[in-house]
């Protein structure tokens, strides 16, 4: 989307430490200062410090510049993952946040939703129709060894053959059907957030013994399937900060920290956030489209923001989509 923005890691070994990082994006922001005449704006005391650039030229994205933000690197590494793995998962994620923006609930600093919350959100919901695997679990399924990104297991699977076998599992549990179209997607997300949800964490990491168990099981090992013989790597489930956050609402989990909070929603912004989801239920569930409901910001009408995804007509008017975007979420930017 054309107004979205871009963020972006530094990766600089010699400055480790926060002082060094500090250093860094100071520097950075000469140099931008220097070869453009813009004044980024420092953001240094912020819990990831970052350097936010707002570039006169209408033509160039606004950037979040942050420095060996290696954390957000490997949650953008298996969003991508995601996307390769459904053509659904793109233009499902850009539909949302385009209304979200629209509604004015997708402003991370005004207390509402960042948008990779959504992202994590449209997974989670894949991932309880039995549309998608945790890519997590199913690398602890199939053993693939931890990799530690400042003392976190970011492993996750991103071989698109295996992952393509799991979906073919998850599928057969299904009776082998392909699952619903963006609209029907769209409608179920609105349903089970606007609706169903009663609190509680929204996680895709998966089934937390097995990700507990570090070396991994066999499908055949009983770790492969439920306790109904379909395969575990469908559901969210529980984390381990599930327990303690399990009456708060639209706690978004960090895929790589677990009991981590990446959408932080103000208490006084979820009823807004709720009647939006419940609306936009009602509105679609009356078979009317998304684009009647939705107007963005400046004026700007919803239409462009789905002609801008290349959306081409499927359920309530989208289809698939072409953007990047999916792919440069940092944790919760945006």
């Amino acid at each position: 989307m054309a107004d979205s923005d871009l963020d972006l890691s530094v990766e600089l070994p010699s400055a480790a430490g926060r002082i060094e990082g500090k250093r860094t994006l100071k520097h950075v922001g000469a140099i931008i200062h220097r070869l453009t005449g813009d004044r980024p704006e420092p953001r240094l005391r912020a819990r990831i410090p970052i350097l936010r650039w707002e570039p006169e030229r209408p033509d160039v994205p606004c950037c979040d510049v942050s420095v060996n933000n290696s954390l957000a690197v490997a949650n953008s590494q298996l969003v991508a993952s995601y996307v390769a793995a459904d053509p659904r998962v793109r233009p499902l994620v850009v539909t949302l946040k385009a209304w979200a923006r629209a509604r004015g609930i997708n402003d991370r600093s005004q207390g509402t939703l960042s948008s990779f919350a959504i992202t994590l959100m449209a997974l989670s919901l894949l991932q309880r129709q039995h549309l998608l695997p945790s890519l997590q679990e199913l690398a602890h399924v199939r053993g693939e060894p931890a990799k530690d990104v400042f003392d976190c297991d970011c492993r996750f699977c991103d071989d698109q053959i295996a992952i393509a076998e799991a979906i073919g599992s998850l599928r057969e549990s299904r009776g082998g059907s392909q699952g619903d179209n963006i609209g029907a997607l769209l409608h179920a997300f609105f349903k089970y957030y606007g609706a169903d949800y009663r609190g509680g964490v929204i996680s895709i990491r998966g089934d937390e013994d097995i990700l507990r168990g570090g070396a991994g099981l066999a499908a055949g090992d009983g770790g492969g399937v439920d306790d109904v013989g379909q395969p575990r790597w469908g559901g969210a489930g529980p984390s381990a900060g599930a327990s303690a956050n399990s009456s708060r609402f639209f706690f978004v989990e960090n895929p790589f920290q677990p009991g981590l909070d990446v959408a932080n929603v103000e208490v006084g912004q979820m009823a807004r956030i709720r009647d939006e989801l419940r609306k936009a239920h009602r509105h679609l569930g009356q078979g009317r489209p998304l684009a009647d409901l939705v107007t963005a910001r400046h004026d700007r009408p919803f239409a462009s923001a789905a002609a801008e995804a290349d959306m081409s007509g499927e359920g309530v008017g989208l289809g698939s989509g072409r953007s990047p975007e999916t792919t440069s979420f940092a944790q919760g930017g945006g």
